[in-house]
């Protein structure tokens, strides 16, 4: 019995841009706003000689006009211009009250009382149409708006909107995800990774969720059992699917994953990504399998009851699991090699994939849509493998 450790390094340069520019556009830069009112205050206002003549000569125009009405007795009834003119320098003394007027036969003007306008009010939606929701995609009220921002976010869930690009690729064409999918949805090139280590003919996706591992799964395989206990998490997940078109090439299940595997048949690979705790997992200085608790199962249980089903597995683990805990999974008087995956994106360690049977140590293609695949150490060594015998 052997375990292989192997370092991946994925790349996803374009969600990295995406989030930048989006950061950028959201926020606004004072300093250069209070640079520009300073300038503003400092510049000189030189008075343009022709321009001065121009409004004396305007002024002088108004006061004959004022003059003239005055004389004739229709001093504010009349507009003594049109069309826009520049703000007055000097604010009015009083208000003027509005006066309506009339003439009689012999051209005497009249006061009345102004006329009455009646007030035309929007007229509301018809009562008889009223907006239904579709039940098809459930009623979860913690699912965020998926084209912008929504106007309040959780505190718990502020870093994962601004990676929500990299969650999802497709996000702004309408993903939806509840509160729990924010934090548990696998990076979309992680996953597409995994999708191209399994590439099979029937595959199950034990715990879906809101869809992440399910949706590339279906792109390199035939048939994707998806499997949740939520009915609310299986309409997203197919909601998303729908997104990247692939919903057709998914089965998609709700109930209990324990009950169900054990009731399945010719199946070449299951994929395990079971809850992990939330974001409190990475309090935990090494993350055990027992301590991922399912109703009365564990993580080793739910791994005996996949390998009922086949040999094949692929277990998808938090990054501080204990590495050691795999020789519990592991059957003694089978002579098999587990290889240990460490996925790091953008130069951080992400996630641990543990792959089993044929699987593990298989030679893959490396190229990833999207991504940019680097299969070896950091710094470009070449030997990355290292397999440990048990002692």
């Amino acid at each position: 019995m052997a375990i292989t450790f192997r370092n991946v390094y994925l790349f996803d340069l374009e969600a990295s841009a995406r989030q930048s520019h989006a950061a950028k556009n959201s926020k606004v830069k004072p300093g250069k706003k209070r640079k520009q009112k300073h300038r503003k205050r400092n510049e000189a206002v030189v008075p343009d000689p022709f321009e001065l003549a121009r409004e004396a000569e305007e002024a002088a125009q108004q006061k004959l006009l004022q003059d003239e009405m005055d004389a004739v007795g229709m001093a504010g009834m009349l507009p003594l211009s049109f069309g826009s003119t520049k703000q007055q320098t000097k604010p009015l003394s009083r208000r003027q009250t509005p006066q309506y007027i009339t003439f009689d036969d012999d051209g005497e003007g009249v006061e009345v009382d102004p006329p009455v306008v009646p007030i035309l009010r929007k007229r509301p939606l018809d009562e008889e149409t009223p907006v239904e929701e579709d039940d098809a995609q459930g009623t979860n009220a913690a699912v965020l708006p998926p084209h912008k921002k929504p106007t309040r976010i959780h505190p718990s869930l502020q870093k994962y909107w601004a990676q929500r690009y990299a969650l999802f690729s497709k996000f702004d064409d309408g993903i939806e995800m509840d509160h729990e999918g924010w934090f548990s949805v696998t990076p979309e090139v992680i996953a597409a990774h995994h999708a191209t280590r399994i590439a099979c003919d029937v595959v199950v996706d034990a715990f879906t969720g809101c869809g992440g591992n399910a949706i590339q799964l279906a792109r390199t395989c035939r048939h994707v059992i998806a499997i949740d206990l939520d009915p609310t998490k299986i309409a997203i997940a197919k909601h998303n699917a729908g997104i990247y078109g692939v919903a057709d090439r998914i089965e998609w299940i709700v109930g209990d994953s324990f009950a169900i595997l054990p009731r399945l048949h010719h199946v070449d690979v299951v994929f395990l990504s079971p809850p992990w705790g939330g974001p409190a997992y990475l309090s935990q200085q090494k993350f055990s399998l027992q301590d991922m608790r399912m109703g009365r199962h564990d993580g080793i249980d739910l791994f005996k009851i996949a390998t009922a089903l086949t040999k094949d597995i692929v277990y998808f683990v938090p990054r501080n699991v204990d590495t050691k805990q795999v020789k519990l999974l592991q059957d003694p008087e089978r002579d098999e090699v587990v290889e240990v995956e460490y996925n790091y994106l953008n130069h951080k360690l992400k996630t641990v994939t543990m792959y089993f049977g044929s699987l593990a140590c298989r030679t893959y293609d490396a190229d990833v849509e999207g991504s940019d695949v680097v299969d070896g150490e950091q710094d470009g060594d070449e030997d990355i493998l290292c397999t440990v015998e048990e002692q």
